[in-house]
Formats: C-alpha cells, structure tokens, sequence
C-alpha cells in the first residue's frame, strides 16, 4: 500500500515538474519584459515625474506588453508583475497577475503598449 502510494506520488511529481519548470521560464520572461520596459519609459521620458512617483511609491504594477483590439467590441489584457515596497525600502518577489477588459461601442484599430 505504502509503495503505491509512493510511487503515485512520484509519477505525479515526474509529470508536474515540466509544466513547473515552464510556468517559471515564462513567469523570468516576464519579469525580464518589466525590467526592460521601465527602462525604456524612463530613458524616453522627459520629465521627471515617472522618477518621483516610483521613488514615492509603495507598490508598482508594470504590464511589459497590453494588447488593445477594436472593432465595435473590442478587448484589451496582458501579463503583469506586481512589486511591493516594503518598511526597509526594498523591493518583494514579484507577484504575477493577468489584465483583461472589454468594451463596446464605436472604435476601430489596435494598440500594443505598455503600463507602469
């Protein structure tokens, strides 16, 4: 009984330990996506602003890549990494989060952009 037990939970480790492994392939693709569109919004950016508030602020969301479609319905989503300040100034572990609206009305085009 105990031997099957054991080798039941072996199987279903072997089986789950790829799909973990790729989850966290894409989970370090996205952080690596955020990393690069930060910089790249505060390279472009002029002013100062995007510099003062993520120095003042306690939590930052950044989505590397919203894909925005539209043709009288129209849907928006993407991948997003959450970062927490925490009493010492630090940053937390990313957090991973999926966005995804809808609308309907008049509009035609598409976007791709990013979001802090």
């Amino acid at each position: 009984m105990l031997r099957r037990l054991l080798a039941a939970a072996a199987v279903v480790l072997a089986l789950a330990a790829p799909g973990a492994a790729r989850a966290q392939g894409e989970q370090q693709t996205l952080v690596d996506r955020a990393t690069l569109a930060v910089q790249e919004i505060m390279n472009q950016t002029v002013s100062q602003d995007p510099r003062v508030m993520l120095q003042r602020s306690r939590a930052v969301m950044i989505c590397p890549r919203v894909f925005k479609v539209g043709f009288f319905l129209g849907g928006e989503g993407g991948n997003c990494v959450l970062l927490a300040r925490a009493g010492n100034g630090t940053w937390s572990y990313p957090a991973f989060y999926g966005m995804g609206s809808g609308s309907i009305g008049l509009q035609i085009g598409i976007e791709d952009s990013q979001l802090i």
